[in-house]
């Protein structure tokens, strides 16, 4: 049997050994110690690698010995004055374990592990005849839906700055909204084929693009004209099935279609709370039948100093008229608040990155909520802030987690399957903010390096 190996959540290790005798560089490959002040250092040779006082090794597991769901387990520590382990799967209870040989400071330790289809995790301790305990060791093992997708090539995007807004993907190509750049880059193998759209240039202020109440009034009225075409801040774009690009042009407050060829299109939406108006645009998606959701939000009122906040999802047809209403959220209470990311699957459901509530949404072109799932915190499957969401043809749903440093894979019904920490490239993924997939791959902006990572295979 196959096991599959991988890294568990941040400031955790797991150690894969296989039978050889010595250890060596090629076991190390997803090893990170953890001290006892609560650092972790990442292993890169075996001259790096030494016996921390307290600290819990995972070693070879008895892979060939694997039969009846059961998988045997060695592990030794250095703990003066030993006393004994403390052993807990799959987030139980902690239960002393006595070790099967002990020598001086030295000892060692067995455990049979049962294990399940899903995830499994096994931490192990020691503890001193002080009743102290050491830092934790953990392994995790998981069956294929659990175990995160590998890279597959990463896409340069980031340019002078590293601003990969929102992302689509169609027929092969990837559209990656530039909103520093003003444009929409189209990237086919990861080289940059087409730009879309005309930049405005951003105001030379300290301070950066416009913000209230500073500039905010005079940029409403220079975007009152701005002409077709031309883009500020374009923070997401979506391709309709006809091959139209609707960009999301927010410091214009307007959605700015383009052909296929890329020839600007008329725009539609102004500045304002009301149906055909916006405030900051912050996602965007298309479904099949012509529909285009857009999702903004920003503080309403009298510009100046203001205190109400509105958030809204809605349906348009691709000429920009209302279609209704899915959710809204105002200062207080609502449905959303701050959505960010967008997605609609095969069967036409949207799918929502509640971010100020730390959830997804799922609702169908009605507005009538699907699904609702999500919490704020730091424990597995947690959110803070998601960023995006992107779902694949069987319902997986992706979502992005960029406080968090990863990508969580979940079922439809919010089941947390595994998270994607790393690229293909082996190094952490720094604020992973942007999602998009075709269905069958995944497409990972990470916002701090600029790079887009591609994953293949990331259905069931």
């Amino acid at each position: 049997m196959c096991l599959p190996e991988w890294e568990g959540q941040s400031r955790r290790w797991c150690v894969w050994i296989d039978d050889a005798d010595e250890l060596g560089e090629e076991h190390l490959r997803q090893f990170w110690l953890t001290h006892g002040n609560g650092e972790c250092t990442p292993i890169h040779d075996t001259a790096q690698y030494y016996w921390p006082v307290n600290e819990v090794v995972i070693e070879r597991p008895a892979v060939d010995g694997f039969a009846g769901g059961t998988l045997g387990m060695g592990f030794e520590t250095f703990t003066p004055w030993f006393d004994g382990f403390e052993v807990s799967a799959d987030g139980g209870p902690w239960t002393a374990h006595a070790a099967a040989h002990v020598e001086g400071h030295r000892a060692e330790g067995e455990v049979a592990w049962a294990l399940h289809p899903g995830r499994n995790v096994l931490e192990i301790r020691s503890r001193n005849t002080s009743g102290r305990v050491g830092p934790t060791a953990l392994i995790e093992i998981a069956s294929l839906s659990h175990v995160p997708p590998e890279g597959d090539g990463h896409w340069h995007v980031g340019g002078d700055v590293a601003d990969p807004g929102g992302m689509a993907v169609r027929g092969g190509r990837l559209y990656a909204a530039r909103p520093w750049s003003g444009r929409v880059d189209v990237l086919l193998d990861g080289e940059v084929v087409a730009e879309i759209g005309t930049a405005v240039p951003v105001p030379g202020h300290p301070l950066g693009p416009p913000i209230e109440p500073l500039h905010e009034a005079a940029n409403i009225r220079r975007a009152a004209d701005a002409p077709r075409g031309h883009l500020m801040s374009p923070m997401a774009c979506v391709v309709g099935t006809d091959g139209t690009v609707f960009v999301a042009d927010s410091e214009n407050y307007r959605v700015q279609p383009f052909d296929a060829d890329g020839r600007a299109l008329d725009p539609w939406g102004e500045h304002g709370v009301e149906d055909g108006q916006f405030l900051h645009i912050r996602a965007l998606a298309a479904g099949d039948d012509g529909s285009v959701y857009v999702a903004d939000s920003g503080y309403c009122g009298a510009v100046g100093l203001r205190t109400e906040h509105l958030s809204r999802v809605r349906r348009f047809d691709a000429d920009g008229t209302l279609v209704g209403l899915i959710a809204r959220g105002e200062s207080t209470d609502g449905d959303v608040r701050s959505p960010a990311g967008l997605a609609v699957d095969t069967a036409g459901m949207l799918w929502v990155a509640d971010s100020g509530h730390h959830r997804v949404l799922c609702f169908a072109n009605d507005g009538r909520r699907q699904q609702c799932w999500g919490q704020f915190g730091d424990g597995w499957g947690d959110l803070r802030y998601p960023t995006d969401v992107a779902v694949t043809d069987d319902g997986i749903v992706f979502v992005a987690d960029p406080q968090h440093h990863c990508v969580w894979k979940f079922t439809a019904t919010g089941k947390v399957l595994c998270q994607i920490t790393r690229g293909d490239d082996g190094l952490p993924l720094l604020r992973p903010g942007r999602l998009t997939s075709d269905g069958k791959e995944l497409f990972v902006g990470d916002v701090h390096s600029g790079l887009v990572h591609r994953y293949r295979d990331v259905t069931g």
